[in-house]
């Protein structure tokens, strides 16, 4: 990258004449060093201040070109742009104390791009200063192949359809309620996908795996990689220049289908996305939901599982989720057709929350005995009084009680737990594990722990203040002894990589939001988080104050 250093330096005096420089000059290059991009957060959070002066300003300095990973055009904003902006999302520092020093011409366009994809300042820009230099746009590219867009598809309760359940929403392949699945499989949007996926670019709908494997946790994407036998060479074959796969080609080996979002639980880890009743107390809370527009009318729900149900038959794979998919009847529908047309070995994957196991005159577990291959997870993240306060609705005796019927009248079903891994269930989740393994409910390894990762909200266990990291460090590696002495080694893993990523970062800025969150639900639900969680009751203690 040419500059003109003359200029440069002309342009920095001016600036400092006028402004007062927080700290040192933040470099762009300094993004791509080895741990680059941890060390300039902790950096502006270290300078933040609850209180900026009219003539103070922090200062970035664009020293090197800037990584594109989705589009170069001169709307799309690069890399480095798009995490200073979320940086200052994060700490909390207004975007008027911020400026960038660039020869990039569409620095302009780049910023309000990241200011209306990450900002809540209502429009207030970062600003910047055009310095003379050359500049050029290239997308980075990487390995971005998953055999998901090819073989699966995830089926969300308002009727999108999307790759699979971690891929960014706005980025849907579709909707049944307006189109056919056959229109999204030949769709502009699947085919742009799987394109840029055989040419090593990445897409904006799998951030989530990016991110993962960013932070060093084996992703949705490389794990499914490895289970399906559909490599890229075999995806090439198949697929055409711009991205099409004819009919003939499409085997669809794995449906994840939410049908409905009719629950009756109110999950602390869900959202009026996947729970009926979140989506009606969003309602009340906050006066609008836009969950609560989207739920299906029966209508829709009929067109959906007419659609669905041709797929069922050449699937090797149906996974059932939430809502709660013991409560639908389109589930119900899906499993008489397989059983009228002796598809009853197709493996059955359900995760369910344990209230339920009746749907008017339905026994699910009277279907499940006349499958060969049933694998049913139990959301669980908490002991008793805490996993009723984190699945708000449940009881922790019928859990129980179903988890014995499951054992006795279908012995065959391979039972398993679900346990969402945040910031106020990982100790929960720690002590239900051990206690489960050794009464004999549910082996360790039979616990399939789902982290919650920053790009998904508050209760990341990097919000965590040092203080709980530390102690928390200990029992995860005091828990990863006893696994090992038991011969749970599968278990053993995961929390090493659950307790690598809650160091690996520190994302305690959220922690003001999760407090929010909390205390606002408490109150609305008549529940108390510092009585149910005492070991966590001081993790609000030291937030900071709120920028001005």
């Amino acid at each position: 990258m040419i500059l003109d250093e003359e200029n440069l330096q002309y342009t920095i005096n001016s600036f400092s004449k006028e402004y007062n420089i927080i700290g040192e000059i933040i470099y762009f290059s300094q993004f791509f060093k080895h741990g680059g991009e941890k060390n300039i957060f902790k950096y502006l959070n270290s300078i933040r201040k609850g209180e900026f002066l009219s003539n103070e300003r922090i200062v970035f300095f664009q020293d090197c070109y800037d990584e594109y990973s989705y589009d170069a055009s001169e709307n799309s904003p690069g890399d480095c742009i798009s995490l200073i902006q979320k940086y200052l999302e994060k700490i909390d520092i207004t975007n008027c104390f911020v400026t960038i020093l660039s020869s990039n011409p569409d620095i302009d366009k780049e910023i309000r791009a990241v200011n209306k994809a990450y900002s809540t300042t209502d429009g207030t820009l970062i600003n910047f200063i055009n310095i003379l230099g050359d500049y050029k746009k290239v997308i980075s590219k990487q390995d971005t192949f998953c055999a998901l867009a090819w073989k699966e598809w995830f089926l969300k309760p308002d009727a999108e359809i999307l790759p699979c359940c971690s891929y960014d929403r706005p980025y849907n392949l579709g909707n049944l309620k307006t189109e056919s699945i056959s229109d999204i499989l030949h769709g502009k949007n699947v085919k742009a996908l799987r394109k840029n996926m055989l040419n090593n670019i990445k897409s904006p709908g799998c951030q989530t795996c990016y991110y993962n494997e960013k932070n060093g946790i084996e992703s949705r994407r490389q794990k499914n990689n490895k289970k399906i036998s559909f490599s890229k060479e075999d995806a090439k074959k198949i697929t055409s220049s711009d991205g099409d796969v004819k009919d003939k080609h499409i085997f669809l080996n794995s449906l994840e289908l939410s049908l409905d979002s009719s629950c009756n639980l109110k999950c602390r880890c869900c959202s009026g996305d996947s729970s009926s009743l979140i989506a009606h107390e969003e309602e009340k809370i906050f006066g609008t939901s836009y969950h609560k527009n989207k739920i299906l009318k029966n209508q829709e729900k009929n067109k959906v599982v007419e659609e669905i149900i041709p797929y069922t038959l050449n699937a090797k794979e149906i996974k059932f989720a939430g809502g709660e998919p013991t409560l639908h009847k389109g589930h119900y529908q899906i499993l008489d057709f397989l059983l009228k047309n002796n598809k009853n070995d197709t493996e059955l994957v359900y995760s369910i929350n344990g209230s339920n196991l009746k749907f008017k005159n339905k026994s699910i577990l009277d279907y499940w005995n006349n499958f060969k291959n049933i694998n049913v997870s139990i959301s669980v993240d908490g002991n008793k009084r805490q996993f009723e306060y984190l699945r708000h609705g449940s009881n922790w005796t019928t859990l129980i009680d179903t988890i014995q019927k499951i054992k006795t009248i279908s012995p065959h079903v391979n039972l398993g737990v679900l346990s969402v891994i945040s910031s106020i269930s990982m100790e929960s989740t720690i002590e239900l594990q051990k206690k489960w393994h050794i009464s004999n409910i549910v082996s360790a390894d039979k616990f399939l722990l789902q982290l919650i990762t920053g790009h998904n909200g508050q209760y990341d266990i990097q919000t965590l203040p040092e203080s709980h990291k530390k102690r928390l460090k200990l029992i995860i590696e005091n828990h990863c002894v006893w696994l090992h002495s038991v011969n749970q080694f599968g278990s053993v893993n995961r929390w090493q990589e659950i307790k690598n990523y809650m160091l690996a970062a520190d994302m305690s800025h959220k922690l003001s939001q999760a407090k929010r969150d909390i205390e606002l639900f408490d109150s609305f639900r008549n529940e108390n988080f510092y009585e149910t969680f005492p070991e966590l009751s001081d993790m609000f203690d030291n937030i900071k104050p709120t920028k001005h």
